[in-house]
């Protein structure tokens, strides 16, 4: 699989006592007033196949409904551009946390006030259990109009459908391409006829 290098070096959480206190911060009510969100989908790909699709930042937009563009600042921050009831709205995201290929956590430092993690769980060795949890303030949702239509809800509904769809289809794609000894002997076999022959181009080049 290609390095695709835009992997933020963030804060790893160390292990499982760092996943029981995330965890534990987003059980905690008392610590905010803020809604809770948790869904969950199967998806039928790798847990590293899920957890390098879900951490390719700028693709956000291909399976966030509403998110348009996905900026990267920094290895730690996000610029999100969406629209919320037709009107745009800009996010900065600090991503807080990464377990690699276990877990995601974010919070936002401008705009709608909001935090997620992302749990990453194998199903045997082909699947993956993708739970995402959201906090977010309702009030800093277009007073609160998101909240009573149950909005949000329905953006992770779908946010995880079609990343389900996406991840699943991006590794039936991989699993089509051929493998390296195939392409030597695809390469050796369109070559074959000319092997042995010189090759002269027939571009003299400017005359004088």
């Amino acid at each position: 699989m290609a390095d695709h290098g835009a992997r933020p070096s963030v804060l790893i959480v160390d292990g499982d006592r760092g996943v029981r206190e995330s965890l534990h911060f987003f059980l905690d009510q008392r610590r905010c007033s803020m809604s809770k969100i948790t869904q969950t989908v199967d998806v039928d790909v790798p847990v590293p196949i899920a957890f390098e699709k879900l951490t390719r930042w700028e693709e956000l937009p291909g399976f966030l409904p509403g998110v348009m563009a996905v900026q990267r600042i920094d290895d730690r921050t996000l610029r999100w551009v969406g629209q919320v009831l037709g009107l745009e709205i800009t996010w900065l995201i600090e991503i807080t946390g990464v377990n690699v290929e276990r877990l995601i956590s974010w919070r936002s430092r401008s705009g709608p006030r909001v935090r997620g993690t992302i749990w990453l769980e194998p199903l045997g060795d082909a699947g993956t259990r993708v739970t995402m949890v959201l906090q977010y303030d309702p009030a800093s949702l277009v007073q609160e109009m998101t909240d009573y239509l149950g909005l949000v809800r329905s953006w992770v509904d779908r946010s995880l459908v079609r990343f389900k769809r996406a991840a699943e289809d991006s590794y039936e794609a991989l699993s089509h391409l051929p493998l390296a000894d195939e392409l030597v002997g695809q390469w050796a076999q369109r070559w074959a006829p000319i092997r042995g022959r010189r090759i002269v181009s027939s571009d003299r080049g400017p005359r004088c």
